[in-house]
């Protein structure tokens, strides 16, 4: 409706008082605050079925596990999480899919989306289909988004049971 509304405004020759190149920021204030997923967040569900409203995914395939349904099979495959507020603390299930080594998962949080810090690195060698629970407690209140990134593949990896607070 808001869409429909400022093409509606948009058309009209006269008397304008915004630009529409502003449309994100009267989409912001429309939606009632800053942009992001609204804290506590969980997802436990495939890479597919992630919403793409302040979710971006680069890489990333569908596992069939109960708690790791994300799958991570290159490095530099990532999600990232765009939140409205500043996270405190991040957990993931990951699952190890195979033998041939270790895996490196780097959880990064930036403020901007743009310039990211490395908050902590995750080593993946749990065992073949064994389940681990990988946390962090973010202190930083300017971060507004966390990334899980694959860095270093042994095997491919899966991620699951997410909780941001």
């Amino acid at each position: 409706r808001l869409s429909r509304d400022i093409a509606k405004v948009s058309s009209y020759k006269g008397f304008f008082p915004f630009s529409i190149r502003n449309f994100a920021l009267i989409k912001q204030a429309h939606k009632g605050g800053a942009q992001g997923l609204t804290l506590p967040y969980s997802y436990n569900d495939n890479a597919t079925n992630l919403p793409e409203e302040y979710i971006t995914k680069s890489g990333v395939t569908d596992y069939s596990t109960s708690n790791a349904k994300i799958a991570f099979k290159t490095a530099g495959n990532y999600i990232i999480f765009q939140t409205a507020t500043a996270p405190t603390f991040i957990s993931f299930n990951t699952c190890q899919n195979g033998t041939k080594g270790t895996s490196v998962l780097t959880l990064s949080a930036s403020a901007d989306g743009v310039t990211y810090t490395t908050v902590q690195t995750y080593t993946i060698n749990q065992g073949q289909n064994k389940h681990a629970t990988k946390s962090a407690t973010l202190s930083n209140s300017s971060y507004r988004y966390l990334k899980i990134e694959l860095t270093t593949k042994g095997d491919n990896i899966g991620v699951g049971n997410i909780s941001i607070e």
